[in-house]
């Protein structure tokens, strides 16, 4: 049976950014750290992971795994799931909280994470597809709290930017005019990446495995939808998001 891997969560958001360098040096460690959390199964090279795409990744992993297997830390019970679930959710919240205001907008760490995550949650291995999935959705819902944080600093920045403009010339500051400006721009830039991420993760995971044939998987989706609900009714709560809670009814 694959026990699940004792963490030091901060830590272990630590190294890996720390880790991840402007010339992308550390894909290796940042997918294998991942995937060594998700399942503690397999071995794989960073060379696997320089050389091959993810669906080849994938693939060789599978190749090497079980797929009728129900022995994974997911699936024991008792206090060993409680403490790797419970760690694995952290790591979600805290990997994304650590990048909220830099990383998270690199075009590459997000993106190769997501795009990992996302073929390993259609995964036809149980172990796969359940793990991935819930890691998936926590760093949803940890980018819808970036996304309504980024808006927040969005509203106020555009405030205080009409506030100045409203002054007559000899009262306006003309340098802090401009830095409002340059701030607005990069907020809607921040605004519309972080909004692509979740886009990209609800279409390319909850999507598919809300009607999953594994109850699990099934009832984590649900519940991170109906928090997404609550955190930002404004952008989940319609027709498009609620026709699946519908569905799920049904």
């Amino acid at each position: 049976m694959a026990a699940a891997v004792p963490w030091d969560t901060q830590e272990d958001v630590s190294q890996t950014l720390n880790r991840e360098e402007p010339e992308h040096q550390s894909r290796g460690y940042l997918r294998s750290c991942l995937f060594w959390k998700e399942c503690n199964v397999g071995v794989v090279s960073s060379e696997m992971f320089d050389n091959l795409q993810n669906a080849e990744i994938i693939g060789a992993l599978t190749k090497d795994f079980n797929e009728d297997s129900v022995n994974y830390p997911l699936s024991t019970p008792g206090p060993q799931l409680k403490r790797f679930k419970a760690g694995l959710c952290e790591f979600a919240q805290l990997l994304v909280y650590s990048c909220r205001n830099s990383l998270i907008y690199d075009e590459y760490l997000f993106p190769s994470l997501l795009a990992l995550l996302t073929g390993l949650s259609d995964s036809q291995v149980r172990a796969f597809r359940h793990t991935s999935t819930l890691l998936a959705m926590k760093l949803m819902t940890s980018l819808v709290k970036v996304f309504l944080g980024v808006s927040i600093q969005l509203q106020t920045a555009q405030r205080r930017c009409d506030i100045e403009c409203s002054k007559r010339d000899p009262d306006r500051a003309s340098d802090r005019l401009e830095e409002l400006k340059a701030s607005i721009s990069e907020l809607h830039e921040n605004k519309e990446e972080v909004s692509s991420m979740m886009n990209g993760m609800f279409r390319g995971v909850f999507v598919h495995r809300y009607r999953d044939q594994l109850p699990e998987i099934r009832a984590i989706c649900i519940e991170e939808l109906g928090i997404w609900l609550k955190l930002d009714p404004e952008h989940f709560l319609n027709d498009k998001c609620l026709k699946y809670l519908g569905w799920t009814l049904h």
